[in-house]
């Protein structure tokens, strides 16, 4: 029983434990939750603040100022998903707002709201539920990442898990 102890000790990397599967399946890289997480909805919103001033040589081209300070915003939140088929689906609200003190203006400020959708597919690489289940939509060459393969390294995992508590018993029986 010492003899097996020691190997462990000796390598303790190669010693296979329950959560092997488990560490598997999330890692960060190949994983089924990676490789899952694609899939889910993304959510992104900026804020660009911007002032400007500026002086005019000519009255005509300033409409009557000689200077010109303005103060603009631009505010976007978005929300999109990509699908199984490698549509990605976008919903997007834009706000953008201005603040000058020309003298032609009716009022100081403005306010623009725009709302988006947006559907993108692919049409050669990238596209259907077949290819974005072994290769995963990530448009990466060479790095295939599809939950078809995350869940055979799982298997693979776990199969190896099992061949090292049999291998395990064995080695127990034979001391």
């Amino acid at each position: 029983m010492r003899d097996l102890g020691v190997r462990v000790l000796d390598t303790p990397t190669a010693a296979m434990s329950v959560y092997d599967p488990a560490l598997t399946q999330t890692d960060p890289r190949f994983g089924e939750e990676r490789a899952l997480s694609v899939f889910d909805a993304q959510f992104a919103t900026s804020v660009l603040f911007n002032r400007d001033e500026r002086s005019f040589n000519n009255v005509f081209f300033g409409s009557g100022a000689t200077s010109v300070a303005s103060n603009s915003a631009n505010y976007t939140t978005e929300i999109s998903k990509l699908t199984p088929t490698g549509t990605q689906f976008a919903v997007r609200g834009i706000v953008d707002y201005n603040r000058n003190y020309l003298n032609s203006n009716l009022f100081p400020s403005a306010y623009d709201v725009i709302y988006q959708a947006e559907a993108r597919h692919p049409l050669l690489r990238g596209s259907g539920i077949e290819f974005n289940r072994i290769a995963g939509p990530d448009r990466i060459a060479g790095n295939f990442n599809g939950i078809m393969l995350a869940r055979i390294n799982t298997d693979v995992a776990l199969a190896d898990f099992e061949v090292s508590v049999r291998s395990f018993i064995n080695q127990v029986e034979q001391q």
